[in-house]
């Protein structure tokens, strides 16, 4: 008896650059890294790629070097959907505790996502950059068409005084 083995998905990354058919962009050489040293993609294989705007597209690869690959932009696969307007306010955790709230979240569909430090925060210490790392990766797995705001910082109090009495 044959065993058929399940159909792979294809490898998914965010792109923060336009995506229209026909193109060619050269991505960031992390990115380039990790398709050709991590993920062992060659010339000729297929992605999808998104960036939170134009939708999703299958993408061909040009491998040039391990952190040199251009893309060519093939058919769209996906049209953009935002995500309802959400927001998470959440005071920061010790850090795996906060990464996975960041990636919950943004798995869950929320649009942004504001850390605020109170007086009885564990962790004062927010590092934006590392939960727009945290939330790409998670809307890279969970294949979500965009990438949650993360905003900075604010203390409690005021956010309370500059709250949008709409929100």
């Amino acid at each position: 008896m044959e065993t058929v083995l399940p159909k792979t998905s294809k490898i998914r990354i965010f792109a923060d650059v336009e995506l229209v058919k026909g193109n060619k962009v050269e991505l960031k050489s992390e990115q380039s890294h990790y398709l050709v040293s991590v993920m062992r993609l060659q010339s000729g294989d297929n992605i999808l790629v998104f960036n939170g705007k134009d939708g999703e597209f299958d993408c061909t690869l040009f491998v040039e070097s391990k952190k040199t690959v251009i893309i060519e932009i093939n058919e769209q696969t996906r049209k953009f959907e935002s995500v309802p307007d959400i927001w998470l306010l959440f005071a920061p955790l010790k850090k795996d505790c906060t990464d996975f709230v960041i990636e919950k979240a943004t798995e869950l569909g929320i649009a942004k996502i504001v850390p605020v430090i109170t007086k009885y925060s564990i962790s004062d210490k927010v590092k934006t950059s590392r939960y727009q790392t945290q939330a790409i990766e998670a809307a890279e797995q969970c294949r979500r068409l965009d990438v949650p705001i993360i905003s900075d910082a604010i203390n409690f109090d005021k956010l309370l005084n500059g709250w949008d009495e709409n929100r």
